[in-house]
């Protein structure tokens, strides 16, 4: 038996940063033997580091906003991980270890010199996105057929940030979900592969919705690679309805708000209709 192995027919890289959701699409890629390098990006290597993202976002959303976004991250870490932990499990399957052969690096940037050297050297056909900050032209264009982001919510209506938390705020169940989309120099306006909705339960939340909806579009994904393999183009195809607002990132207010009060509602909701 001969111990060469076969190149994949696809070629995928992920870039991204480490995560539990993260590790079920590269699960899931490797799986198909298309996956050939993940980058995950670590833009916070020092306080200096943060307190520039912090003036940043202040300057485009307000200190008052921005110092609320800063609570709800700190109020996330310190209490949430374990209903992370449990949405991933009550909704994804196990994720499997990475093949050794499948190289993991770590940069500052990925619109740097390393991580596009890292592209070019693996060549892939398909970049997959999620998570990250905004991909430079320079950057996404390594990519041979196409560079695809994985957005948890459902264009062209919620754009941005939170968007299935968004939807769930403002009551909208028709429209949770996930979009793959072509990735394009302005964030969430490149062309649609596929816009996915998931279905809200009686025992559902914020964070088991993402969960749904990043599975949903990983499926998205795969089908992709399954066409890219028997030689068909990755789908493109026209958004319905109105683009949205550019949905700010969640602050603490608001997500207590939505648990203390929205939250109940919607499983009601739900219930009556007959949800899971």
């Amino acid at each position: 038996m001969s111990d060469t192995v076969t190149p994949p027919s696809v070629r995928v890289v992920v870039l991204s940063k480490p995560h539990p959701l993260t590790r079920h699409l590269l699960s899931r890629l490797a799986e198909r033997h298309a996956l050939v390098g993940v980058i995950y990006e670590d833009r916070f290597r020092s306080v200096g580091d943060r307190l520039r993202y912090l003036r940043r976002n202040a300057r485009r959303e307000g200190w008052w906003h921005t110092a609320w976004v800063l609570a709800y991250e700190v109020f996330d870490r310190l209490t949430r991980p374990s209903a992370l932990g449990d949405a991933v499990a009550r909704v994804l399957p196990p994720a499997q270890p990475l093949p050794d052969d499948v190289p993991v690096r770590t940069v500052r940037s990925l619109n740097g010199a390393e991580a596009r050297a890292l592209i070019t050297e693996w060549a892939p056909d398909l970049l997959v996105v999620h998570a990250t900050g905004i991909l430079h032209r320079a950057t996404f264009e390594l990519a041979r057929v196409a560079a695809l982001n994985i957005h948890c919510g459902v264009l062209p209506e919620y754009r941005g940030h939170a968007s299935t938390f968004h939807a769930l705020a403002r009551g909208d169940l028709d429209n949770l979900g996930v979009t793959v989309h072509h990735i394009a120099p302005t964030v969430d306006t490149g062309a649609a592969v596929a816009v996915a909705r998931v279905p809200f339960g009686r025992e559902d939340d914020d964070v088991t919705i993402w969960c749904r909806a990043f599975a949903a579009g990983t499926d998205v994904v795969l089908r992709q690679v399954d066409r890219l393999s028997r030689g068909e183009p990755v789908d493109a195809v026209p958004y319905e309805g109105q683009f949205g607002p550019h949905y700010r990132r969640r602050a603490l207010p608001e997500h207590l708000r939505f648990t203390w009060f929205a939250l109940p509602r919607l499983r009601r909701r739900a219930g009556q209709q007959g949800g899971r």
